[in-house]
């Protein structure tokens, strides 16, 4: 790679990477299964295999409805598969063997694919899979209908979200033989429309079943509440959808209608008093407005000028006054302390970035934050921040005088190990215990060094029993010294290599470019 290309400031480390999850995989037990999985590996390698620039486009066609076709086979019958191994207890060997937090986390791992599509593919698959019951008879699919048409090849994905959001909008007060009808009726037509036709004739249906919107009851709103924000994107914003009780809905306007005015809560800058006042250019600036019988008005009441040149959207002000309300809950110190941690804002940033006021600081509970705001937010109230090195004298080592680690100790490890160390773990540290390196029964110290961040899931996996997991300190001669190495148990790994928790630093996948 030239000097003078862009790319050459880093370089992905495939070959320095240490440490990775064991492979999960079960023999296969019936001859069928492997002699089957076997020929469609083959068809499938000797279609991706042709050569495209020789078909014809009726050929090419033909491959992409085909595929698409045997997907679709393939994903309606793997509702059942997934079913039976959640009855029969089938990811427990993935469980144990990579601390999985439950089934999600287990598919997850062995598709390598998120754990919120594996929770999904789960979902739908408890309404289109088949059942058995504990005497072995076959339980059909929830939805009976839609499940049929899936195993047929019939439905893209799209269809079958479209069927499921329907029937979980339909209120309680629908019974379940108009349901089910309903749900024939949309899984049939699904067979021959798109997603957009069917979404259409699902909202006209749901007016055919429900004309006057009948009032939902308390179990149609507790179904419906809900809070989610999304992930951070890469200006560090997050996007989220809500849907709220009566209850929330009232306390927030109750609160919104004082600390959302115009010129209230206002982030400095958006309010600027050096500007002219909005929809007035026609007032004298050395008028003086007059009140009843010519007397001059009353004085304005504090706020009223910073509200006249508040130029915040009313979306705008709604964010400031909620941040404003959780500022001011941390701030009153009643709410206590969490896993050890004080419950507030706690970032680790490097002495370099708060130096510069530059770049991205991480919070314990997984989000960042850009170190300009993290430097303001210290400015408004010291508990926010807290900075700690060599030189603060805060007590890093208790060696056997205590069990659990202290706060300065949790905050040291927040900035150290960022989150839990268990392999491939994303827990943030908000959700993580300190754990002994070495387990305090046998002696293990509550120094520093010693510690590390395990969440509920891989903390009660170590120990000394046959079958469970061991942990250590990575030696300076390893890759990543000083790092909290997770040893499985023999079972998995005969020589219980140490696996270090790459996720929480996505920088180890890259490395600078070589000095030659």
């Amino acid at each position: 790679m030239e000097s003078g290309d862009p790319g050459s400031a880093w370089q992905v480390q495939m070959g320095r990477r240490v440490g990775a999850l064991p492979a999960v995989a079960a023999p296969v037990d019936d001859p069928r299964v492997c002699a089957l999985l076997a020929q469609l590996g083959s068809a499938v390698e000797g279609i991706a295999m042709l050569d495209a620039s020789t078909l014809t486009s009726e050929d090419r066609l033909a491959l992409v409805c085909g595929a698409e076709n045997t997907r679709r086979l393939l994903t309606g019958a793997s509702h059942t598969w997934l079913n039976g191994l959640v009855a029969g207890s089938g990811f427990d060997s993935v469980l144990g063997a990579i601390g999985a937090s439950g089934v999600p986390h287990a598919l997850a791992h062995m598709l390598r694919i998120t754990t919120a599509a594996a929770a999904s593919r789960l979902a739908v698959a408890r309404d289109l899979g088949t059942g058995t019951t504990m005497t072995g008879e076959t339980l059909d699919p929830p939805l009976t209908h839609t499940a049929a048409a899936a195993r047929d090849g019939a439905l893209a994905d799209a269809h079958v979200s479209i069927i499921r959001s329907f029937l979980k909008k339909l209120p309680h007060a629908v019974d379940a033989e108009t349901r089910d009808a309903a749900e024939q009726t949309l899984a049939d037509l699904a067979r021959t429309v798109g997603p957009e036709e069917l979404t259409a004739i699902a909202t006209r249906l749901t007016e055919y079943l429900d004309p006057d919107g009948a009032e939902p009851d308390d179990r149609d709103r507790a179904r419906k509440r809900f809070f989610e924000i999304d992930p951070q994107g890469p200006d560090s914003m997050s996007t989220g959808r809500f849907c709220v009780d009566p209850v929330l809905r009232a306390l927030l306007d109750a609160f919104l209608a004082k600390f959302a005015a115009p010129g209230t809560n206002a982030p400095d800058g958006s309010v600027d008093l050096d500007a002219p006042p909005p929809n007035d250019d026609t007032t004298p600036t050395d008028a003086v407005p007059s009140g009843d019988a010519g007397q001059p008005a009353a004085a304005e009441e504090p706020g009223d000028r910073e509200a006249e040149w508040d130029h915040r959207t009313p979306g705008q002000r709604n964010h400031d006054a909620l941040t404003y309300l959780l500022k001011d809950v941390l701030a009153s110190g009643r709410q206590g302390q969490h896993r050890g941690l004080p419950l507030s804002v706690v970032v680790s940033v490097s002495l370099d970035q708060l130096t510069a006021a530059a770049g991205l600081g991480l919070t314990a509970t997984g989000s960042t934050m850009p170190v300009a705001d993290v430097v303001r937010m210290a400015a408004e109230a010291l508990h926010y921040l807290r900075v700690f090195d060599g030189a603060t004298g805060s007590t890093l080592h208790f060696a056997r005088a205590r069990r659990c680690a202290s706060t300065d100790q949790r905050l040291a490890l927040f900035a150290r190990d960022r989150g839990c160390t268990g392999p491939g773990c994303s827990a943030p540290a908000s959700r993580c215990e300190a754990h002994h390196v070495d387990d305090w029964a046998a002696g293990g110290l509550t120094d520093i060094d010693d510690l590390a961040l395990a969440c509920d899931v891989h903390h009660p996996l170590v120990g000394e029993r046959a079958g469970q997991w061991a942990t250590s300190t990575a030696p300076p001669s390893h890759p990543y010294p000083g790092t909290v190495l997770w040893h499985p148990p023999a079972v998995i790994d005969e020589g219980r290599h140490g696996i270090p928790n790459h996720l929480n630093f996505p920088e180890r996948h890259l490395a600078p470019p070589p000095d030659d």
